[in-house]
């Protein structure tokens, strides 16, 4: 039997075959190595050749508002660190010590023995006398507080918390580039949680350390080393689009008048949150951090109620109105009667009825017959296509994905017995405060709607910006109906329902809302409007639960925080 021989080509394209894989794998392993693993096989390699101390209270990137400023009232202070080793007088260093950290000589001693980063803030003269001392194995070193005294926006950056347990700590290590301890704090709420791969273990912490040999001993020819402060890479971070300034004039005015509720700031010609603020509110901190269910804080202070669902009452006659106008159903001049309490289906709130009124008066009046009659001319079909055009069942911020809540569907409206209360806000009707700025903040652009934006950018270690991309704008009304519009918000605020809206000079524009629950008794008293009245400059929408009405309660609250902002 002949037997066939290879030719040499053959077993030459064999062996390149070969050959190609293994530097294949081999190319494969080193990018593993260098890349993807190289920054915890440094850390690791860094942890036998040196004692360090992290000078961070929680080593995470930053979330910042559009200028750069920390949002959690992060800063850098003074703090002693110590290295046991390195002592050699203890006692000596505690009675130099003691009188300049004004503390007892036990808490000092303490502090000694155990090492590490002490617990006191060092004003400048006594970090200057400390190192004048010059104790082997005592510095004062910068250390980065997470946390100021009044952190801003909590419900949108969130919480920390410790990793909980094995099981915890294999879900964040899978899939992530640097390694999770159970020491690690990790996001559980908010911008800390959703952007949790992107803040955590990007970069080395800044730290104090010095390098020793096999058996601990330090290598005198390399003195101790601090990196930290102005040393400390920019990033990783999260750059949000507000405004820390606009922040907190929302919340300076919501602790002093708003036990529940929300505000939202929107800059009008971008679609960017400036502020977001919910009542009652959470403190971050861990160890200050509570579960809802254990009571230790207000109810419901975990919940963001700008992004939670409301009734919006009379707000939803902006909607009503501009379809009414854009389908030419009814002319701001166009003539209609109001019966008061006797009108039916829905009764007016004013009970002697407004009599004969312009469409611009019953809006200025926040007239609930005219706006029933407007409803029917409509059709239910044509109330649901202008509240979609207008974002109002879009659950969405640019950059903060969060859950959506089924309940909200205007397709309701179309049911049985629902055109009449829906007309007016009311029924199956379910907005957020969010989605209504975003709305207000369409009749200003000339009736282009933009999706609102939270996050601007990502910052990488090396504080190099990855922008997100903005939401497509979209044409929801025609610019003659969004003029239309503004000019009988205008009117509300002149002479109707929001005359408390109104700011001296500058005016402002927008509508009132008051809205009831079933079985209920308390009031949601919304305002939306902006300021002011010539180039707009803010969309403000204030709702506040368990208030009197939307012209008593949410109006003022408008006119207090519009006329901070524009004097800023």
């Amino acid at each position: 039997m002949r037997q066939v021989r290879e030719k040499p080509q053959t077993r030459m394209a064999l062996a390149g075959a070969i050959l190609a894989i293994f530097f294949a794998f081999l190319v494969g392993r080193l990018y593993y190595l260098q890349i993807v693993q190289g920054l915890e096989l440094a850390r690791r390699a860094l942890a036998l050749q040196t004692t360090g101390y992290v000078l961070e209270q929680y080593p995470r990137g930053e979330i910042l508002d559009r200028y750069g400023r920390s949002l959690s009232g992060g800063f850098w202070t003074s703090r002693l660190v110590v290295f046991p080793a390195l002592l050699e007088d203890k006692e000596g260093a505690v009675a130099r010590l003691a009188p300049i950290l004004n503390a007892p000589p036990a808490a000092v001693r303490a502090c000694l023995e155990r090492g590490g980063v002490g617990q006191w803030d060092l004003r400048p003269d006594q970090a200057a006398r400390i190192a004048d001392l010059a104790l082997p194995g005592v510095l004062v070193a910068p250390y980065r507080v997470r946390y100021g005294p009044r952190p801003l926006a909590v419900h949108l950056t969130g919480y920390l918390g410790r990793v909980t347990g094995l099981d915890e700590l294999e879900k964040f290590e899978r899939g992530s580039r640097v390694a999770y301890t159970l020491e690690d704090y990790v996001g559980r709420q908010g911008l800390e949680a959703v952007y949790e791969g992107w803040l955590h273990g990007r970069r080395e912490p800044a730290a104090a350390r010095f390098w020793h040999d096999a058996r601990q001993r330090q290598l005198s020819a390399l003195p101790v080393q601090v990196q930290a402060g102005a040393d400390t890479p920019p990033g990783p971070a999260v750059l949000t689009t507000l405004d820390a300034g606009v922040q907190a004039v929302v919340e300076q005015v919501m602790d002093k008048h708003v036990t529940a509720g929300a505000v939202v700031v929107l800059d009008p010609r971008s679609g960017d949150v400036l502020a977001m603020a919910s009542r009652p509110a959470f403190d971050p901190r861990p160890g200050a951090v509570r579960l809802p269910e254990t009571g230790s804080t207000a109810e419901g202070a975990y919940i963001n109620r700008a992004l939670a669902l409301f009734p919006p009452g009379s707000l939803f006659k902006i909607v009503v109105l501009a379809a009414a106008l854009q389908e030419g159903v009814a002319r701001p001049d166009s003539e209609f009667f109001c019966d008061g309490a006797r009108a039916r289906p829905v009764r007016c709130w004013y009970g002697a009825g407004h009599g004969w009124e312009t469409l611009q008066q019953a809006f200025a009046n926040s007239c609930n017959p005219v706006f029933v009659e407007l409803g029917r001319r409509l059709g239910a079909d044509g109330i649901i296509r202008y509240a979609r055009a207008l974002g109002l069942d879009r659950q969405v911020l640019t950059g903060y994905n969060y859950p959506v809540d089924s309940r909200q569907d205007l397709a309701a409206i179309a049911r049985p017995y629902n055109l009449a209360n829906s007309s007016v806000g009311q029924g199956p009707v379910l907005v957020t405060p969010l989605q209504v700025a975003a709305a207000v903040a369409a009749l200003v652009n000339d009736g282009v709607w933009r999706p609102p934006r939270l996050v601007a950018a990502l910052l990488d270690e090396a504080g190099r910006e990855h922008r997100l991309p903005a939401g497509r704008p979209e044409q929801a009304i025609s610019p003659a109906t969004a003029a239309a519009v503004r000019e009988m918000m205008q009117a509300v605020t002149e002479r109707g329902t929001g005359r408390e809206a109104w700011l001296p000079g500058l005016g402002s524009a927008g509508k009132t809302g008051s809205a009831q629950v079933a079985g209920r008794q308390d009031v949601y008293a919304w305002f939306a409007g902006y300021a002011p009245l010539q180039q707009p400059r803010y969309v403000i929408v204030v709702l506040v639960a368990g208030g009197k009405s939307g012209g008593e309660t949410a109006a003022p609250l408008f006119r207090e925080i519009a006329a901070r902002l524009v004097a800023r």
